[in-house]
């Protein structure tokens, strides 16, 4: 008698197996290991420090911020980068090569080690930012600088946005000369860092620096929420030699703002947008900061009402949204990126300490939203308006 073959399942329970199959893969794979997930922010108590493990980088890293104030003018620009470029003279003089990056409202101070080595000594890095910095050395990195900004200062939108520049400020500038540098590191010398450390040995690497450095919390950044002072500001530049060209500025969101992302998507899209137009040339500028910033657009003065541009072609807001997403994640993917996002997190005490905070924020930022931020800079009434050369 032939033998009878039964299945070991009946029809109906391989049918059930297979709706419930591609639910399992998916359920185990969310239990896995997320290869592209952030790394967690770690922070010491009470201090001004943070570090991110970073096991996969071959180096480590610390970063010092310092709060300063907002450098608008040029010649506060002038000097924060002369402060920058004689302090990292005198730290790369150490058996590290040290960076000292001058931002608008703060100096970075950055230091590199291989993966397994020995970390700086913060307590000797302190000690070298705080001892004064000789007149001789400051004078001529001014010089220096002083010269690069007359030659640079001769271009039409230089020219504007200098002046513009100007007058954002509420109060008389100062003259910055040696003595205005020595004050400023002065002051430096007497904050309490805001400290990262990135990198495979950055826990044990920041139990020694929370022993090395001062107690307390850095210092808050500078708001910029009072730019610019005077609404429906009109300036008028005459130079024979120059085209005629206009800027229109204001206030704009700051790095705290709710809307930084939507604004981040505008300004993408309004320069994906002028890149399109035949010839044009112009100077497009947003300085996010704390609880605040300031916007700028240089355009020819023959374009009477720049708003026709957006309804003469259609803003790449796709675009310019899934570039901003691509960078974003390729940041997220780099130590470097990722200690780029710890920095803003952290020096503008940003409430969502998540490194990818921005990424959903990013998604879904609304079109309309987007194109109200857009027309903002290219209304021909803004806050400031300077025209060189008025036709």
């Amino acid at each position: 008698m032939p033998e009878i073959y039964r299945p070991r399942f009946s029809r109906r329970t391989l049918k059930v197996l297979l709706w419930l199959l591609p639910g399992l893969i998916l359920l185990l794979a969310s239990l896995g290991p997320d290869e592209n997930s952030a790394p967690a922010i770690h922070q010491e108590p009470g201090r001004a420090l943070y570090w991110l493990h970073q096991p996969d980088s071959p180096a480590n890293q610390v970063r010092l911020l310092f709060a300063t104030d907002i450098a608008i003018t040029p010649d506060q620009l002038t000097a924060q980068q002369a402060l920058a470029a004689e302090l990292e003279s005198r730290l790369s003089k150490t058996d590290r090569p040290v960076t000292v990056s001058p931002r608008t409202d703060r100096l970075e101070v950055s230091i590199r080690w291989p993966a397994g080595g020995e970390g700086p000594d913060l307590s000797a890095l302190l000690d070298e930012l705080a001892a004064p910095l000789a007149p001789a050395p400051l004078a001529r990195q001014l010089q220096r600088l002083r010269a690069r900004d007359y030659l640079e200062s001769r271009s039409p939108d230089q020219l504007l946005l200098n002046s513009y520049r100007l007058n954002l400020l509420t109060t008389p500038v100062q003259d910055v000369s040696v003595q205005w540098l020595q004050a400023r590191q002065t002051l430096l010398a007497e904050q309490v860092p805001l400290v990262l450390i990135g990198g495979p040995d950055a826990d044990a690497f920041a139990a020694r620096a929370a022993a090395a450095l001062p107690a307390g919390m850095s210092r808050e950044p500078v708001s910029a929420a009072r730019l610019p002072p005077e609404p429906r500001l009109r300036l008028v530049l005459e130079d024979a030699r120059q085209p005629a060209m206009r800027l229109l500025g204001g206030p704009a969101p700051g790095r705290d703002n709710a809307g930084y992302a939507a604004e981040l998507i505008a300004f993408g899209s309004l320069q994906r947008l002028l890149d399109r137009q035949p010839g044009l040339q112009y100077r497009l500028l947003w300085q996010p900061l704390h609880r605040g910033g300031f916007r700028a657009l240089i355009l020819p003065a023959s374009i009477g009402d720049p708003r026709a541009l957006l309804r003469e072609a259609e803003a790449p807001v796709g675009t310019a949204r899934e570039q901003l997403e691509r960078e974003y994640r390729s940041r997220l993917d780099s130590a470097d990126g990722q200690l780029d996002l710890l920095a803003d997190i952290a020096f503008y005490r940003l409430p969502d300490r998540r490194l990818d905070a921005l990424a959903d924020a990013l998604q879904s930022a609304a079109k309309d939203d987007i194109a109200a931020r857009m027309s903002h800079y290219l209304d021909p009434e803004p806050w400031i308006r300077i025209d060189l050369n008025d036709p």
